[in-house]
């Protein structure tokens, strides 16, 4: 709003969209703070068209939980299997999903998830991270990624895209 944009803040369900109105909706790094994330699907399923997508990423594997996790206010990390049942259970069908970010699953699980579960409290600072770029072998992990992708088995985040369980 400030840029001049058309901007409305408020959540989903006090937008009173009308049912079926919506083509696309994406979530991206959303569910994972919802705690009544079955409220928020159920709103998203009754706004999509028939043919409608609804696009997530969300953070994976939840053998990486950490402090992080509880200071970014997350309330669970996905695997495939559990979005998917998840997906399912409020009435949206898996089209497509795979894990991204591989190259992160070590460093995170060394650097945050085991000194977390051995109770080693460490400062999580988000911004001087970000400020980081990795040099010559951030560079490396980036193309490396990009190769991997589609085919990880592993990832320290997913994406998917659903449809309506009746659209298939």
């Amino acid at each position: 709003a400030k840029r001049g944009l058309f901007s409305i803040e408020s959540d989903l369900e006090n937008l009173d969209l009308p049912a079926a109105s919506v083509h696309r909706i994406g979530l991206f790094d959303v569910l994972e703070h919802v705690e009544d994330r079955q409220k928020l699907l159920v709103e998203i399923r009754r706004v999509l068209t028939s043919s409608g997508e609804l696009i997530i990423t969300v953070p994976a594997l939840s053998y990486l939980w950490s402090a992080a996790d509880e200071h970014a206010g997350h309330f669970v990390r996905y695997s495939r299997k559990k979005l998917k049942q998840e997906l399912n259970a409020n009435g949206f069908k898996l089209k497509e999903s795979h894990y991204f970010f591989a190259t992160l699953v070590l460093p995170l699980l060394l650097l945050r998830a085991i000194p977390y579960r051995l109770g080693i409290k460490q400062p999580v600072e988000d911004e001087s991270l970000l400020k980081q770029n990795g040099g010559y072998l951030g560079k490396l992990a980036q193309v490396i990624e990009v190769r991997l992708s589609r085919w990880s088995p592993i990832g320290t985040s997913l994406f998917a895209v659903a449809v309506k369980e009746d659209a298939l």
